[in-house]
C-alpha cells in the first residue's frame, strides 16, 4: 500500500470515528429529553453510519451494505454500554479499563482490552464530562456536576426544565437536585434565547386564601424519607402529634407523599395494618430504616388524595348537603361546583340552592364557616346544629365589649 494510500485511510479513520461519535453523542444528548427524541436521534444515528459507508438509506441498499451497518450498529451499542458505566463513575471510583472490559463481556460483548482503552480515550477527548486518570491504575470517571457541550436542549424542553425548578424543587431530593443543577442552569441560559423566558415572567402559580408560613422541615430527614419511599423501606418513626408534649414510635411503610399548602404529608400504614394514615412530616423528631417491605401495586398516591383521603373525616359515609347562600356570595358557587353531582335553584331574590354529595369532613365546616352570614345550612339537621353551635362560640368570643386588657 502506497504512502498515500496509508494516509488516505487513515484520515477516512479518523473522519468516521468523529463521524460515530457525534452520531453517539445525538443518542446520549436524547437521553436527556425523552423517549421520542431518542427515536429521533438513533434514525439520524442510522443515516449517519450509513453515510460512513458510501451507502445510500434506500431499502435497496441494505443487503450491499448490511454487515458493514451490522458492525457499526455493534461499535455503537458497546461504546453507549461503556458511557453508561462512565455516568456511573466518580473522582473516587475510577473505571479501569480491566473493569470496564469485565463488565462488556458479562453482557456479552466481544472486545478486547485493547479495544476498550481506545473507546474510553476516545471519549474523554469528545466528551466534556469525562476524565482521565493517569495516575497507576489509569481510569476514567464522570466529573460531577458536568454538562456535555454536546447537550442542545430544545426551546420547550428548556421551558419545562425551568417551571420544574420554580414549582418542583423542593419536591427533589438533595442528591437528586445536586445533580440536576446543572441541568437546570443550562436550561436557564437556553431560555433566555427564545420567547418561552415571556412565561416565566408574567405567568405564576399561587394558593387561595391566607398563607401561612408552613413548618421548617429537617432536610436530612425529608431527603431520608424520600429514599425509604423509592426503596420500599420501613421506618421507625419519632412521631409527636400536635397537642402531644411526647414522641411516640411507629413503624410505618411510607407508600408515597403529598405536598399540600406548603405541608408533607408521609402517606402509608403502620407495619402491622393496611389501612393508609397521613403522618405530617414536620413532627417527625427523628427515625430509623428498617426492614425492606413489599409495596402495594394496587395503591396509587393520585387516587388516595383525590379521594379525600388527606382530609379529616367525621364518618366514612358522604352526606347529602342542602344550603341556601345569599345573592351576594352565589356567584362563587355557580362558577365552581361542589361535586359532580351538584344542582343549583336560583330563587327570586337572587339567591340560590344549592344540593351536593360531599364528605363529611372538617375541611367542609370550615368553608361553610368561611361564608358565615351569607349561608343557611338546610341539611341534614346534624351540621346545622354544629354550625349553630360553632357561629354561637364565635358571637360570645368576638363580643363587643371584648376582653378586659
Amino acid at each position: 500500500m502506497t504512502t498515500a494510500a496509508v494516509q488516505f485511510r487513515e484520515r477516512r479513520t479518523r473522519e468516521n470515528t468523529c463521524l460515530l461519535f457525534s452520531a453517539v453523542s445525538l443518542i446520549v444528548t436524547a437521553g436527556y429529553q425523552g423517549r421520542y427524541f431518542l427515536f429521533i436521534s438513533v434514525e439520524m444515528l442510522r443515516k449517519l453510519l450509513m453515510a460512513m459507508r458510501g451507502a445510500s438509506v434506500d431499502d435497496k441498499e441494505k443487503k450491499r451494505f448490511g454487515k458493514s451497518r451490522e458492525s457499526s450498529m455493534e461499535t455503537v451499542r458497546r461504546i453507549l454500554f461503556l458511557f453508561s458505566l462512565l455516568r456511573n463513575a466518580t473522582a473516587g471510583r475510577k473505571l479501569t479499563a480491566q473493569e470496564a472490559l469485565r463488565q462488556m463481556h458479562s453482557k456479552g460483548y466481544s472486545v478486547s482490552e485493547r479495544t476498550v482503552q481506545k473507546y474510553l480515550n476516545e471519549c474523554s477527548l469528545f466528551f466534556a464530562g469525562v476524565r482521565r486518570d493517569e495516575s497507576k491504575p489509569i481510569g476514567w470517571w464522570w466529573e460531577e456536576n458536568t454538562i456535555d457541550d454536546t447537550l442542545q436542549l430544545s426551546k420547550e424542553g428548556a421551558l419545562a426544565l425551568c417551571l420544574a425548578e420554580a414549582h418542583l424543587k423542593h419536591l427533589i431530593p438533595s442528591a437528586e437536585l445536586k445533580h440536576l443543577a446543572p441541568l437546570f442552569e443550562h436550561a436557564r441560559g437556553t431560555i433566555k434565547q427564545n420567547r418561552y423566558k415571556k412565561m416565566l415572567e408574567r405567568i405564576w402559580i399561587t394558593p387561595r386564601g391566607l398563607q401561612l408560613k408552613p413548618p421548617k422541615v429537617d432536610r436530612v430527614i425529608f431527603d431520608q424519607v424520600m429514599t425509604a419511599i423509592l426503596d420500599s423501606t420501613e421506618l421507625e418513626i419519632d412521631y409527636k402529634k400536635s397537642r402531644d408534649d411526647d414522641c411516640r414510635q411507629r413503624i410505618i411503610r411510607p407508600h408515597g407523599m403529598v405536598e399540600r399548602s406548603g405541608l408533607y404529608y408521609i402517606v402509608g400504614p403502620e407495619r402491622y395494618s393496611e389501612r393508609p394514615k397521613t403522618w405530617a412530616l414536620h413532627r417527625i423528631q427523628g427515625l430509623r430504616k428498617k426492614e425492606s417491605f413489599s409495596y402495594d401495586k394496587n395503591f396509587r398516591i393520585s387516587d388516595y388524595s383525590n379521594s379525600g383521603g388527606l382530609n379529616v373525616k367525621y364518618s366514612p359515609e358522604r352526606i347529602g348537603l342542602h344550603l341556601i347562600v345569599s345573592k351576594k356570595a352565589s356567584q362563587h358557587l355557580l362558577e365552581s361546583s361542589l361535586s359532580s353531582d351538584q344542582t343549583t335553584e336560583i330563587l327570586k331574590d337572587g339567591s340560590i340552592v344549592l344540593r351536593a354529595t360531599v364528605d363529611n369532613t372538617i375541611e367542609l365546616r370550615w368553608w361553610i364557616m368561611g361564608f358565615a352570614h351569607e349561608c343557611e345550612v338546610a341539611a341534614p339537621a346534624g351540621l346545622r346544629e354544629e354550625i349553630h353551635d360553632m357561629l354561637l362560640q364565635a358571637l360570645n368570643r368576638n363580643h363587643c365589649q371584648g376582653r378586659a386588657g
